[in-house]
């Protein structure tokens, strides 16, 4: 599932927002209301402020999760740009239907297909068709036009991981946390989902734990570790022998695992 960057919408949001304000006549100070409740001295200013476009008024109902407005809007749109149509598709799929947003991925790649967001997005619709080789190979081009992205090698690592395919997995983990050492804390981006299944959700986490362990956040490697232990994907005993994790033993955090863990 892809999720909104509401950094970028913000400022369309915030566009509307004074629009509609202005338009209702709602200020936070100031005196001299005339008939209509709007101050005599800013009605010729409400008058001359500029209306949202569909684009703008289509980006603040995605950010309040009216997703079907906000559909109807970016429909409005007389010539769609490439963040248009990908825009569209977000608000689709979170609307989970895949068809539409698949429609829409591919409308922006059309138009633009250099759109790295739109390549991303289109890989997490086919992740959510358990496609996942497909999926995999959006991811990969994604990042081939982003190599920056944080995001798009995180999506790869966690579907190389459910394929089975840890060592490259790993390595695409490994990237997302030297781009952005905040990657798995949590996104309003477009990332996948972890994974619904038990061995599934301990695979992701012991790579996580290995990643951050490697990286030097060792707190949060492990957290990751103790989640993949009780997901049953791995035992205390695998981890003190996996030299991935040689690091990791020496803090008091993963002392407290070890004892932890031979109380159970």
């Amino acid at each position: 599932m892809c999720r909104i960057d509401r950094r970028r919408l913000l400022p369309a949001f915030a566009l509307v927002a004074s629009v509609v304000c202005e338009s209702l006549g709602v200020y936070a100070q100031g005196s001299g209301r005339n008939a209509s409740g709007i101050p005599a001295r800013r009605q010729t200013i409400a008058s001359s402020r500029p209306q949202a476009t569909a684009e703008e008024l289509g980006d603040s109902l995605l950010i309040r999760r009216r997703y079907q407005q906000a559909i109807a809007e970016y429909g409005q749109v007389s010539r769609k740009s490439s963040d248009v149509w990908d825009k569209m598709g977000i608000a689709y799929e979170l609307m989970f239907d895949v068809k539409g947003a698949m429609h829409c991925f591919k409308q922006s790649l059309r138009v633009d297909p250099d759109n790295a967001q739109a390549v991303n997005n289109l890989g997490t619709a086919y992740e959510s068709m358990d496609e996942d080789r497909t999926a995999g190979r959006m991811y990969r081009e994604a990042l081939k036009l982003d190599p920056r992205s944080a995001i798009i090698a995180r999506n790869l690592g966690t579907n190389l991981l459910m394929r089975h395919k840890y060592q490259e997995g790993l390595e695409a983990y490994r990237l997302a946390l030297k781009l952005d050492p905040h990657i798995f804390d949590g996104h309003s981006a477009s990332t996948i989902q972890d994974p619904t299944s038990l061995q599934g959700r301990g695979a992701v986490n012991y790579f996580k734990a290995k990643s951050c362990a490697q990286a030097g956040q060792m707190r949060s490697a492990v957290a990751y570790l103790r989640m993949a232990i009780m997901e049953g994907f791995t035992s205390i005993g695998k981890v003190t022998e996996d030299h991935g994790f040689a690091a990791l033993r020496g803090t008091s955090d993963f002392q407290r695992l070890v004892a932890e863990s031979k109380e159970q």
